[in-house]
Formats: C-alpha cells, structure tokens, sequence
C-alpha cells in the first residue's frame, strides 16, 4: 500500500519514536526514503527534537559571571573552534561510496519522480527497506548508457525526445 503525505507527516513523531508497528515503520520509511518533502520533514522534526533536548540540559543558571560572558575567549578555544569547523568541512566533502535514492537522483539531476519511473534500469541492492546504489557502479552504468548512445547522431535524439 502506498501511503500519502499527509498520512505519513501525522505518523513522523511515532515513526521517529519507533512507536509504530513494525509493518506501518517499514512502509513509512520506504515513503520517507523516496519522498523529498516527508524527508525533508523528518529532518526538521529531528533538529527540532534534538534542540528541544539540549535546551532541557541546560542549567537555568549560568556558571560564569557577565564579566566573564564578555571576556575574549581563550586561544586554545578558539583553535579547537576552528579545527572543528574544518573537520566539518572536510567531511562534507566527502564522497560517500553508497548513495541513497534521493543522492543518486541529485546526482543524475533529475527528480526523484523520474528516477522512481526508472529504478528498475539501474544497479541499486535494497538494504533494510532502503534502496541504495554504490557509486562506483552508478558510474559504471552511466559509462554503459554513454556506449550505448554513441551510435546515435544528436539529430536522431532530439527526433525522438
């Protein structure tokens, strides 16, 4: 059964809590692996949770002085405060080598629509309940589909576009 949107957005506070029975979670989850606005969504409630939590551990009263909130921050902060944001950087460069649906859509630049029309055409494995394809493989395919176009002349493509 596939479930629509709005459905899906009233269950995301239990789907998150794993609240739901296991069938419903399941098919949930493949929605939110292929839907971009329900997982845009979930992320949005997980930053929200997340914040909501670190507002809960934080004491009322704070533990330095008004002088001290003013006061220039220590170098050593300051250095580790930079090196994180770096590591930060460095891993969001990172290419992963398995992609998610919506990260192989990205990078085909399509929609997430068209890719679903297409999956069965490309190399993806299903881990739980997930499609994923690795990048490498993904290469390789688009290397195949440029092979197999090489016969046809731009005039012909654009004849049967």
């Amino acid at each position: 059964m596939k479930l629509d949107c709005t459905y899906v957005q009233e269950l995301l506070s239990a789907f998150e809590k794993k609240e739901l029975e296991q069938d419903l979670y399941e098919e949930v989850c493949q929605h939110v692996d292929t839907c971009n606005d329900c997982s845009l969504l979930l992320e949005k409630y997980r930053t929200l949770s997340q914040l909501t939590l670190s507002f809960q551990n934080v004491d009322s009263q704070p533990s330095f002085s008004s002088e001290e909130m003013f006061r220039e921050p220590p170098q050593e902060m300051l250095k580790e405060i930079r090196l994180n944001i770096e590591k930060e950087e460095a891993l969001a460069t990172v290419d992963n080598e398995v992609l998610t649906f919506r990260e192989v859509a990205a990078f085909l630049r399509i929609s997430e629509d068209d890719l679903e029309k297409d999956v069965s055409n490309l190399p993806f494995f299903e881990i739980g309940g997930r499609l994923r394809i690795r990048r490498s493989c993904l290469l390789q395919w688009v290397q195949e589909q440029e092979k197999k176009r090489k016969g046809y002349s731009l005039l012909s493509l654009v004849g049967n576009g």
